[in-house]
């Protein structure tokens, strides 16, 4: 009876260990899956905050050649009577037209902010990339001027992955 109490002993060890090193091995496994997982979401919100950084920067853009080339803020044409100013950007789905709506700032500067096209909201317009921008101009009659354009990594304001950067230009 000794030698067969001895091999049930053994055999409950056996047993032990092996629950154990399951336990350890699920432990490492979960362990692993949470740091890739969290990498994962860290790549994510890096490609978005990059993605909204050149929407930005693609409204800056568009908003600095309409500016500089095309003569599309000039104090003298839109302050008196204050005037819309209009620039043609690239979008998604081709060029498109952007309207600024003119109003005084400070008694010798205008301010200049983009309005919506149809089907968005809050000043934003699509881009080229995916993105939406929305810009703020301040001319001031010395020319000296100063751009906002805020970017957005998509249009969809309601997202909860939502990130927003800005850039700005003083000249």
């Amino acid at each position: 009876m000794t030698g067969s109490n001895a091999s049930s002993r053994s055999r409950g060890f056996t047993l032990i260990i092996a629950v154990i090193l399951a336990a350890v091995a699920t432990a490492i496994g979960l362990a692993l899956s949470s740091i890739a997982f969290k990498s994962v979401r860290l790549s994510d919100t890096a490609q978005d905050s990059s993605a909204a950084f050149y929407a930005a920067d693609t409204g800056l853009e568009c908003t600095l050649f309409a500016d500089q080339k095309q003569a599309a803020f000039e104090y003298a044409t839109h302050a008196s009577p204050l005037a819309a100013a209009t620039m043609t950007c690239i979008t998604p789905s081709g060029t498109q037209s952007v309207t600024l709506t003119a109003s005084t700032f400070n008694g010798s500067t205008l301010k200049f902010v983009s309005q919506s096209p149809s089907g968005y909201s809050g000043g934003w317009f699509p881009v080229a990339g995916g993105g939406c921008a929305r810009i703020t101009a301040f001319k001031q009659s010395s020319s000296a001027t100063t751009l906002y354009a805020e970017g957005l990594n998509t249009c969809d304001t309601s997202s909860p992955r939502l990130v927003e950067r800005g850039i700005y230009s003083y000249y």
